[in-house]
């Protein structure tokens, strides 16, 4: 579970990559009985996004509907 809490994207790493490797450690967690939900999914994909990406951050999270991975996802590879 830890790994989860320290993992952010790294400079150079292309996007399908940090998603892929996102993706990874979330499934890791399914046999561990913990609650991961799609909003859940998708704030930590915002949250370990480079700085670079600060502006993408602020707009996703300031949205009043919750957030749903597939949108975050499908924003960041488009």
């Amino acid at each position: 579970a830890e790994k989860v809490y320290g993992f952010g994207m790294k400079v150079g790493t292309p996007m399908s990559t940090h998603l892929s490797e996102l993706n990874s450690i979330l499934a890791r967690w399914l046999p561990l009985k913990f609650d991961i939900n799609d909003e859940f999914k998708a704030k930590k994909i915002i949250w370990t996004l480079l700085e670079s990406w600060d502006i993408f951050r602020t707009a996703m999270s300031n949205l009043n509907a919750m957030l749903l991975y597939a949108d975050v996802e499908y924003r960041l590879t488009a």
